[in-house]
């Protein structure tokens, strides 16, 4: 018996991998159950600080007995699975995948050891490690998708590799760690579903793949910064609203075709402040892991970069949501955010953008 724990990397084509083996029928391996594909939920309710207040869906507003009633009823049916596996001497690995493995505590780690260790003994812990250059740029968009408006004077977008891989180690044994370069030359035929499934021994076909995207373009995150920074936010704390923003920020993301791109001006001194970090990843890993910066015609420097292509955008963002409510006519929440977003531009373009295009 074996037991695999996939723990990310961010960034790594986590999702794909998750909901790919969580719709695979079970042959030749068993995808632990939970209620999503991703098992990081899971993970937060029994394994985080404090688990009878809620875990770490204190902060999303879960109550305290509605987590605890969520991590005793998939936790007793991960444990139910468990011990079938070990009393019918199943050989074929049991899956538990949650990027966020990667970047919790120590203590969290060892909780999910200990318990995981109670039915398979046999644990082996498989993570995929994203270049630098790459990763911030991924992880700048990310944060963007959250309302994180970012400050380029304090911009901190490092992978902190020492941190989120050593734990792994210690916890689990070196030995039982594998690291793989998140690089499609160095990945079965460049697809990292493919590669994990390798990895662990599960025949999967590429038409097995699920594959999600979660970049955007260049104009989209330039919208989704400009919005974040001067229109009025949207109020969340109900279903309906946040309906409102998800449906939003999806066509927000149809808009645009240029690959998004952060200027070396950009990363080059966060590369220089995090060398030591670098170089143990590279020595952990035995091979380089910085990459170039992708080649564009357009290079984000600037919050002024950014407004000045989501002041381009904007003619093409009216028309998609006009386009969406032709044919669907109740979305009227979507007219009221374009709105909000058409105002915002419309100030920023006579109050701020004069001054910041200018410098």
């Amino acid at each position: 018996m074996m037991l695999i724990i996939h723990a990310g990397m961010h960034k790594t084509g986590s999702s794909s991998i998750q909901q790919t083996l969580h719709r695979w029928d079970g042959t030749g391996a068993d995808y632990l159950p939970w209620c999503f594909s991703n098992h990081s939920g899971l993970f937060f309710l029994m394994f985080q600080d404090a688990p009878e207040d809620g875990g770490g869906f204190k902060l999303a507003g879960m109550r305290p007995e509605e987590a605890k009633r969520l991590a005793d009823e998939w936790g007793g049916k991960m444990s139910e699975v468990l011990e079938k596996r070990a009393a019918d001497k199943v050989t074929h690995p049991a899956i538990f995948s949650a990027e966020v493995i990667s970047s919790a505590s120590e203590a969290v780690v060892q909780r999910l050891a200990d318990y995981m260790r109670k039915y398979e003994p046999d644990i082996r812990v498989v993570a995929y490690v994203r270049p630098p250059v790459s990763f911030m740029i991924s992880a700048f968009q990310q944060r963007m998708k959250t309302g994180h408006v970012h400050n380029f004077e304090r911009l901190w977008i490092w992978p902190n590799y020492r941190d989120r891989f050593e734990t792994l180690d210690r916890v689990f044994g070196r030995t039982n760690v594998t690291l793989k370069l998140f690089k499609r030359e160095h990945l079965k035929d460049g697809d990292v579903v493919l590669d994990f499934a390798q990895e662990i021994g599960v025949d999967l076909r590429p038409s097995d793949v699920v594959r999600t995207n979660e970049s955007m373009s260049l104009e989209a995150a330039a919208l989704l910064d400009t919005f974040g920074r001067y229109a009025e936010p949207f109020v969340t704390g109900d279903r309906l609203s946040e309906q409102r923003r998800t449906r939003f920020f999806d066509r927000l993301m149809q808009i645009g075709s240029r690959r998004f791109v952060l200027d070396e001006t950009v990363t080059d001194p966060i590369l220089a402040a995090n060398r030591a970090d670098l170089d143990w990843m590279e020595d952990r890993l035995g091979m380089p892991v910085l990459d170039a910066t992708p080649q564009s015609d357009f290079k984000i420097a600037s919050e002024a970069d950014l407004l000045a292509v989501a002041l381009e955008a904007l003619p093409e963002l009216q028309k998609a949501i006009a386009d969406t409510l032709a044919s669907q006519p109740t979305h009227r929440h979507v007219a009221a955010s374009v709105s909000l977003l058409s105002e915002a531009m419309r100030l920023t373009e006579a109050k701020k953008a004069p001054t910041l295009l200018d410098k």
